[in-house]
């Protein structure tokens, strides 16, 4: 089975279960935590992640590392992942069920890369007031790139507003060489 299908199904699945006993909220903060520990400790995700540990080993492993952080509901899925050895694609599944539950919830991402780094409270901020422009709620990611000089990129859905200082010294660039190149193809008699 293809991994964007793999992932399709378990993310629905757990999707459907959170939904049918009421716990998306629950759900959704566990899978926030255990892809955070993921992703921060690449050693944890190699041990979950590793085919030569037995499910049953691994199973208690995570029981027991995961005890009181995680809901039973979302420990239960990572066992079956575990069982079903589909463990390499639980990411892929956690951003099917994040992009489920922003579908169910009316919640739109947008980006926003910006030349210096933005604090919690600046992305608070910008959330808010792209919401009150679209009337829908935000989620917003925040990625920093020095190369845009200043300014900031933002992209929601399929509208990208470039106003970063890179773009600007680009776009003169541009005006500045189609204007020394419409001078140099002049004619003679054009110059005059």
């Amino acid at each position: 089975m293809l991994a964007g299908a793999v992932a399709r199904r378990y993310g629905n699945a757990l999707y459907q279960q959170g939904l049918a006993k009421g716990n998306l909220e629950e759900i959704m903060k566990d899978l926030d935590v255990v892809i955070h520990v993921f992703k921060d400790f690449p050693r944890i995700r190699k041990v979950y992640e590793d085919k030569k540990i037995y499910s049953v080993n691994k199973k208690k492993l995570f029981e027991n590392f995961f005890e009181g952080i995680i809901h039973y509901t979302t420990m239960a899925f990572l066992s079956m992942v575990i069982e079903n050895y589909r463990e390499e694609h639980l990411i892929a599944m956690g951003a099917e069920f994040l992009r489920l539950y922003r579908k169910h919830h009316d919640i739109v991402e947008a980006k926003i890369i910006t030349a210096v780094s933005l604090t919690d409270e600046n992305i608070s901020e910008l959330e808010k007031q792209l919401a009150e422009v679209t009337g829908r709620q935000v989620a917003l990611k925040a990625k920093q790139d020095t190369s845009l000089i200043g300014g900031s990129i933002l992209r929601f859905g399929d509208k990208v507003i470039n106003d970063s200082i890179s773009f600007k010294l680009q776009k003169m660039e541009k005006k500045m060489r189609a204007e020394q190149d419409r001078k140099i193809n002049k004619t003679p008699k054009e110059v005059k």
